[in-house]
């Protein structure tokens, strides 16, 4: 329950855009996770429709591990640590 208050706290630390998913934004966002515990990622307008979270997540757990999302309004998403 902790992570999920401060989900509504903290402000976007990453933003996606046109440029997509790549391996230098999965490892931010992994530090990130390793520091801080939860992470708010704001998807740009410029990202492409078919944009899929689910995908997004797939890649993060391969990369990072067990990833939750924590809190999700509009074009924003907080994920954290499951553990």
């Amino acid at each position: 329950m902790y992570k999920k208050t401060m989900a509504s706290q903290i402000k976007p630390s990453v933003w996606i855009g046109k440029n997509g998913i790549n391996d230098g934004l999965l490892e931010n966002i992994k530090n990130q996770l390793m520091k801080r515990k939860v992470v708010k990622i704001k998807l740009q307008k410029s990202i492409k429709d078919n944009f899929l979270i689910d995908e997004f997540l797939e890649k993060l757990k391969k990369k990072i591990g067990d990833v939750e999302i924590l809190d999700q309004r509009g074009r924003t998403l907080t994920i954290g640590l499951n553990k």
